[in-house]
This record gives C-alpha cells, structure tokens and sequence, in this order.
C-alpha cells in the first residue's frame, strides 16, 4: 500500500488534495496528513476520520522531533504555511521562519526515506511589477512587509533544488496562481472567497485598490490533479522543468469583472447592494509602500506540456463556470448544515 503524508492537509489546498487522492486510489493508499490547524480546519477532513486509510496529526512542521517520529512515506506533498496577506503583513518573522525552517525539514525527510516530493510555492515570487511568468524568469519583490512570504517561498525553492542536486531528491515545485474553490476560507483574504461571503450576504463587495488588477483563476479541484500527475512524474523529468507553474490557464479578467460576474451569479441586482462595491485604498489598508500585483496571469507551457499525455488533465478555463461550480457547492453546504 502507497503512503503519503500532506502537511498543512486541513487548510484548502491540502484539504482537496486527501479527496482527490482518495479518490483517485479506491484505498489502496494510505493517507497521513500533518497540521497544527491555525489555519487549517480538521472539519474539512471529517469524512475521512473513521477510515482505516486515513490518520490526522496535530503537529507542528519546524518540529524536528516531530518529523523523526513520522516514519517512511513514498511521497511527501509539503503545504504547510502561514496564509493570507493580512496574516503575512502582521506577522513576516513568523512567516519566514514556518516557510524555511518547514521546508528544510520537509525535504530532508524525504530525501532520506526516498520519497517523491512536492513543494508548494507562489505565484507571488514573481513580484509585484507586471511580471514575466516564466519558471526561469528573474524574481524581484518589493520590501512591504507582505512580501515576505514570497521571499520565503523563494528560499525553500533553493533548499528543495539543493536537495535534489546534493542528494537525488526526485521533487517538484509547483507555483500556484490564484486557486479558488468552495472551502475558500474568507480570514485568507483572498479576493474570490471573499467577494462570494459578501455578496451572498447582500453585503457591498470590497475592491482594492482601483479594481484594474489582472487575474487568471483555477478551480482547487484542477490545481490538485495537477499536482498528482507532476508529483508522479518526479524523478524522471529534468531538473530544469522540475518548476511549474499551476494553473488551468483561465481568460485574464480584472478584478472588477470578476465582482460583476459574482454578483451577477449570486441573483443580487446592482440595486440590493447599496453601494455595489466599496473602494478600499491599499496603502490605508496594508500601510506602507504596499504594492499589489497588476498582473498575474501565468505561462502554462510547462505545465501543459508536461501533462499533455495525461487524459486526466482537462481542466476548466471558463472563469464563468468555474465561480458558478463554487456557488452551486456554496449553496449545497448551506442546505446540508440546515437540514
């Protein structure tokens, strides 16, 4: 039987990540998640925790003692961070520390036990000028405190390649673009979970900043098969195209069309939400020399590439039916914890 450990496995991602392996293995693997649970929530596991294929930790990743105990798996899925830019701005040692010293660990567990490895890194390492989304292009950050967690993901990507140059560590990076989906918790702050909770509570939706901000959205359940298939694959690809970028490849839309099109999925006319969006300026809100990405749309070759012999890789790239998959299953939930 297959084991494999996820850290940080109650959060969103990780969360989607134990159901798409569950499903995808009819259980014959053997599923351990590691967490301490701020933010993570055990809840999103709760059908999984009277399964023999399945166990849930409450632990910390910069434990070393505690990775000494956790035993053999043949593929580590490293998720665990501190999220959310508020999160982030309030708290960069914090942030650092959990992302580096995590990553550390996490690598050299799975370079000593032969595990295959995934390491969950941002699309904010590109910075915040209108980037070139390239694997290979050069990363430059602002100094915002915020921007720490992007530094930080950038020093566990060269402690992930130092393993796999000094010590055969079959890994992959994955960057992540703006993923979304229903288990979204709003504290993230991330702008979809967030506009979906106000505009459902016929509440003015939040814009930051002028709202011209260019995005490109992938539905958690895609951005998890992705990184099933790539993490498969390691070990045989090269090292060079061991860093992908993770997205469905969505149309660029601005932020304020993705807020048109969420009021317009939740039923609420311009009139039931007196004003229709508030404008919330970045600087007041984050303080500082804040600067937000303008443009964060990735380059998918790689990833499309590296996945174009995979019949299961046939993701969702209508934005339109991607945010309402989440309210449909938003809804669900509401019904099912009334009843």
């Amino acid at each position: 039987m297959k084991r494999i450990l996820i850290t940080g496995g109650a959060g969103f991602i990780g969360s989607a990540l134990v159901n798409e392996i569950a499903e995808e293995s009819n259980g014959n693997t053997k599923i351990t998640v590691l967490d301490n649970f701020r933010p993570g929530r055990p809840e999103r596991l709760r059908k999984f925790m009277k399964s023999g294929f399945f166990s849930l930790i409450k632990g910390d990743v910069c434990d070393k003692k505690g990775w000494a105990g956790l035993g053999y798996f043949d593929e580590i899925y490293h998720l665990a961070d501190i999220l959310g830019t508020l999160r982030v701005a309030k708290n960069p040692t914090a942030v650092i520390k959990t992302a580096v010293e995590g990553a550390s660990l996490a690598a050299a567990h799975a370079s000593a036990t032969d595990a295959k490895f995934f390491y969950a890194s941002t699309s904010m390492v590109y910075g915040p000028k209108d980037p070139f989304t390239k694997e290979g292009a050069e990363l430059s950050l602002g100094t915002h405190p915020v921007w720490a967690y992007a530094a930080a993901k950038i020093c566990g990507e060269h402690i992930v390649r130092e393993q796999m140059t000094k010590n055969g560590l079959r890994a992959i990076i994955g960057r992540f673009f703006n993923i979304v989906g229903p288990h979204q918790d709003p504290a993230s702050n991330h702008v979809i979970a967030v506009f979906f909770r106000r505009a459902i509570a016929n509440q003015a939706l939040e814009i930051y900043g002028n709202g011209a901000q260019q995005q490109s959205f992938t539905h958690v359940k895609d951005a998890v098969r992705a990184v099933r298939l790539l993490t498969e694959m390691a070990g045989e690809i090269s090292p060079e195209d061991s860093t992908v970028n993770i997205s469905s490849g969505t149309s660029q839309i601005t932020i304020n069309e993705a807020a048109e099109k969420i009021i317009g999925i939740t039923g609420f006319s311009k009139s039931n939400i007196p004003p229709d969006f508030r404008r919330i300026d970045l600087k007041e809100k984050y303080q500082g020399n804040y600067e937000d990405m303008r443009n964060r749309y990735p380059d998918t070759d790689r990833l499309e590439r590296l996945l174009s012999n995979c019949p299961e890789w046939n993701p969702e790239k209508d934005v339109n039916t991607i945010f309402q998959s989440i309210y449909n299953d938003l809804m669900d939930a509401r019904k099912n914890n009334e009843q």
